[in-house]
């Protein structure tokens, strides 16, 4: 086999564009939604994104925001463990609702949560936003669709959730602000939900905008005379438009208490995303018969490359794609013998 010589870049760019095209391939049509919760001072915004399944209609997105009740947002800046809560809160939330569908087929969703700490105008404003499949895996049934979410129980249940949670991990200390939030949101938090999207290309951008998102994009500061920086952003409450100006000592600082622990982990897998679930190896049975070769010719190694880091490794420079003969392990005699070989030359 003759030696790999050539190699490409490919930009993130063209990577998404590449699964936007096997997305069409597939003819998956997700559709997005989104919802706002908003408990005592935090936000938790779920999106999920649904397997492969037969009919287009159930491959959709429903994208939840779950936003804390504001007085409470202090808590999460003093004591950054508790946002470990808030994740907590919002995966026993989303899992009971689809337990309590059918508890002996125990439906499973998949969803995928990235903590956002800040607002528009960079202030502390801890929330999550979910991806969240809508339908589930069930212990009978291979996949359930789901097109309705009752957002009162979510409301409720979060609100039940978290603040439970907190009292937990902070202690008697908490009962007070508990009793001022029940008082204050009977209704539980707050929920929006955005039209959907239908496009594959524009899902892809929606997702990948919340997955790496900065604080504040580039495009939104407007200028730096070396010694204060103005920006704009559109207020929530009445979507105008608002430009401010600080200095640019506050505008780190506006920019740094946004930096996560160490070690803390951003965007975390739920349900059948989760690493080994046990229904995953199911779901590859509500995929179509006509699109399970296309799947297949994902999985080689070869294809995993290309999309990876963007080079064939069985394309050479002369031009020609290279054969494979045999694939040979570490430890096994082909490849002992080849670096005895090369020792000895």
């Amino acid at each position: 086999m003759s030696k790999r010589c050539c190699t490409a870049v490919i930009s993130i760019t063209v990577t998404l564009f590449t699964v936007a095209g096997i997305a069409e391939n597939l003819n998956i049509f997700l559709s997005v939604a989104k919802a706002v919760f908003v408990p005592p001072a935090v936000t938790f915004t779920p999106y999920a994104a649904p397997p492969l399944c037969r009919s287009n209609s159930l491959n959709a997105i429903t994208d939840i925001v779950y936003l804390p009740f504001r007085r409470s947002f202090v808590f999460f800046r003093k004591d950054r463990e508790l946002l470990d809560s808030l994740f907590l809160s919002v995966r026993d939330v989303i899992l009971r609702m689809f337990f309590n569908m059918n508890k002996s087929e125990s439906f499973t969703p998949g969803f995928i949560c990235v903590l956002h700490t800040f607002g528009r105008d960079l202030k502390w404003n801890p929330h999550i936003h979910v991806l969240l499949s809508e339908g589930g895996c069930g212990n009978f049934t291979v996949w359930r669709p789901v097109k309705h979410f009752n957002y009162t129980l979510l409301r409720n249940s979060f609100r039940t959730a978290l603040l439970n949670r907190m009292e937990s991990h902070i202690g008697k200390s908490f009962k007070k602000m508990k009793s001022y939030i029940y008082k204050n949101c009977p209704n539980g938090f707050y929920v929006y939900a955005k039209p959907a999207l239908t496009n594959p290309k524009d899902v892809i951008k929606y997702i990948g905008r919340y997955l790496g998102r900065p604080v504040i994009a580039t495009s939104r500061i407007d200028n730096y005379d070396g010694h204060n920086v103005t920006f704009h952003y559109k207020r929530h409450e009445d979507n105008q438009l608002v430009t401010e100006t600080v200095s640019a000592v506050d505008f780190i600082k506006k920019l740094i208490i946004h930096i996560p622990d160490k070690h803390f982990k951003m965007i975390r897998y739920y349900g059948i995303y989760a690493k080994h679930h046990k229904n995953s190896d199911k779901l590859f049975f509500a995929v179509s018969r006509e699109k399970i070769p296309f799947i297949k010719s994902t999985l080689n190694f070869r294809f995993q490359l290309m999309l990876a880091f963007g080079y064939d490794p069985l394309w050479c420079e002369c031009g020609h794609r290279m054969s494979i003969l045999e694939i040979c392990h570490k430890g096994s005699p082909l490849i002992e013998i080849h670096k005895r070989s090369l020792d000895s030359s």
